[in-house]
């Protein structure tokens, strides 16, 4: 059985680091795995995704479309982007967090409005995390991605200490001591939304 996970959001927000630390914990977790990323200007605010698949085998990178398991979005707006990738059963976790694109913020468009219920219509299995809210409540806005990534551990079955080790090898000690904390803080929140 292969497991597709797709990552998207805007450059900025942490989407490599935590596509990284899912690959890893998937091939620690003794599962081959391959990783693709796609960059669009990512470090002035572009669309960022990131393909992960594992299973017995893998042989290609990129997730053939209607095939996505798992999406996470940093960033609403960027689900959008990605339906086709989708099935119905399709678990999309979603950080309420709007980050207007360039086009939006020069006046040439609007950014979507009810996105997420919009999303919801077609979708059933949406979960919706305020991660960027909890992360500044914890004390650094740059740990809403970990918080998102606990949020699909919870849903996944690794062994938690192969994930917590990741994040401790990935970042320097009081970086990886605040990571730990939204990634413990996303398998908590996990447990409140399990039903969806």
């Amino acid at each position: 059985m292969v497991n597709n996970v797709l990552m998207t959001g805007v450059g900025g927000q942490g989407i490599l680091s935590a596509a990284f630390i899912l690959s890893e914990t998937a091939f620690r977790s003794g599962f081959d795995v391959k990783k693709n990323e796609i960059h669009g200007m990512s470090q002035r605010g572009g669309s960022v995704c990131s393909h992960i698949r594992w299973g017995s085998k893998i042989y290609a990178p990129v997730i053939p479309e209607g095939e996505v398991d798992f999406l996470l979005a940093f960033e609403k707006m960027e689900t959008l982007r990605r339906l086709s990738s989708l099935h119905k059963k399709t678990t999309i976790i979603i950080n309420d967090m709007e980050i207007p694109p360039v086009t939006v913020s020069r006046g040439d468009t609007t950014y979507p409005q009810d996105v997420i219920n919009r999303i919801k219509k077609y979708y059933p299995r949406v979960v919706t995390v305020k991660a960027g809210e909890q992360a500044a409540r914890l004390g650094d806005i740059r740990i809403a991605n970990t918080i998102i990534l606990g949020v699909l551990a919870g849903r996944l079955g690794f062994d938690l200490k192969i994930w917590q080790n990741i994040i401790k090898e990935k970042f320097k000690q009081k970086a990886a001591a605040v990571n730990l904390k939204g990634f413990d803080y996303g398998l908590e929140l996990n447990e409140s939304l399990k039903r969806i």
